[in-house]
């Protein structure tokens, strides 16, 4: 799952359904959003599906929608196995604001986002069942324990702006969040956030105030597009860091600095030839697992409950027939630097490397039985790296329980 990114870290060897564009031009697109006129839908784009590689978003697409009162924004998720919600309220709007005025180091940690539940804890766990499932409560405090909402409080009403909490829950692929506006909801800004990326996922409603007139629906999917065109463009050189991996460097996933928000959600390389007995280590960026034999019930990272709760598959997030990540093997400290004399002038001063991943051995592995992992949590300053050995020839599939479409094949030749 996606997580902050420092902004230090350069490109390392961090998911989305493609919205539609629009007419070219505006005054080909349907009428504008004219205050007065029939109540428009506006469609939002939740993550996102890209046709060619597997990439997530922890990003709303278009980030900003202008609307009017009494017309309703539509935020379809594009499921690539990263969860989301749609969350807002006055609540939220003070988390967003306290996260703008915030310095980067500190937006995960103002007070005012922590009285917001998260999705799932970053320590890991169970789903918080108040950020799980919907909610939405005009005041008052939030269900103590991370308890869900009493059901009367999952009925959704109209959006006015003045609810304390107004929350999604975990979203569905199968069904769009629709958010209709009030009529008497007042002009201004309101924020949306998701409680799983919290202060990396942000977005804006703007409510136009007559005799205003806003971007048609046609407009507004343009947008999204242009947006998400853009950040795939600074994600593509990790996507081909990825897909030029080898068996020696091997990689499950990728991240990229210039696009905190994106996740490359692929194995480099697809395939791997190796021989019997030899080893194939993969760098892990982002979170993922790397899983042979996988049955059916261990696919996938949301639970559905008969009861309606909403949980983390257990069997997709835990390691089988391996060590997890919590008997990774650290690097050693290396010594303090001695400090670096200043550069001569016109001299370009160096940066250091990233310390080296810590490493999971995997143990060896005859290729029957199910195999995993267990999720690997992997980030800049954190980085983390796992190893299979192959005793017996055969060709093996394996895929990341996490996320959609993220598999491999490795090939053992005797």
């Amino acid at each position: 799952m996606l997580r902050r990114i420092p902004v230090w870290f350069a490109l390392l060897a961090l998911a989305l359904g493609l919205v539609a564009c629009g007419e070219d031009e505006k005054a080909k697109a349907p009428a504008a959003a004219t205050p007065g006129a029939t109540a428009l839908v506006f469609t939002v784009q939740v993550d996102a599906k890209v046709p060619v590689n597997n990439v997530a978003f922890a990003a709303y697409f278009p980030k900003e929608v202008k609307a009017h009162a009494g017309e309703t924004v539509e935020f379809k998720v594009a499921d690539r196995g990263e969860p989301h919600t749609v969350t807002l309220g006055t609540l939220v709007d003070a988390a967003a604001a306290a996260i703008g005025r915030a310095p980067a180091a500190d937006k995960p940690k103002v007070a005012e986002l922590q009285k917001l539940p998260e999705l799932i804890p970053a320590t890991g766990g169970d789903a918080i069942q108040t950020a799980a499932q919907p909610c939405y409560l005009e005041s008052g405090a939030l269900p103590a324990g991370g308890a869900a909402c009493a059901k009367a409080q999952q009925q959704q009403p109209e959006f006015n702006g003045k609810q304390a909490y107004y929350n999604s829950g975990w979203l569905s692929a199968e069904k769009a969040f629709v958010l209709k506006l009030s009529k008497d909801i007042l002009p201004g800004n309101y924020a949306v956030i998701c409680l799983l990326h919290r202060d990396t996922m942000l977005g804006t409603i703007t409510i136009l105030a007559p005799p205003q007139i806003g971007p048609s629906p046609a407009d507004v999917t343009k947008a999204g597009t242009a947006e998400l065109e853009d950040k795939l463009t600074k994600l593509r050189p990790a996507i081909d860091a990825v897909l030029k991996g080898t068996a020696a460097v091997a990689f499950a996933g990728n991240i990229a600095a210039t696009v905190p928000d994106g996740l490359v959600s692929e194995f480099g390389p697809k395939e791997l030839a190796i021989k019997v007995d030899e080893t194939v280590t993969w760098n892990v960026l982002g979170k993922h697992t790397i899983s042979f034999n996988a049955p059916k019930d261990a696919k996938g990272l949301r639970q559905n409950a008969p009861d309606g709760s909403v949980h983390v598959n257990m069997k997709s997030v835990a390691p089988e027939n391996s060590p997890g990540q919590a008997a990774a093997v650290k690097p050693a400290a290396t010594p303090a630097a001695t400090p670096a004399a200043t550069p001569a002038a016109g001299a370009t001063p160096t940066t250091p490397p990233p310390p080296p991943p810590a490493k999971i051995d995997g143990g060896k592995w005859d290729g029957t039985g199910f195999k995993s992992s267990g999720s690997i949590r992997s980030l800049p300053g954190d980085r983390y790296s796992y190893s299979v050995t192959f005793t017996k020839a055969g060709t093996y599939q394996f895929t990341c329980l996490l996320h959609d479409r993220m598999e491999g094949t490795v090939k053992v030749g005797s």
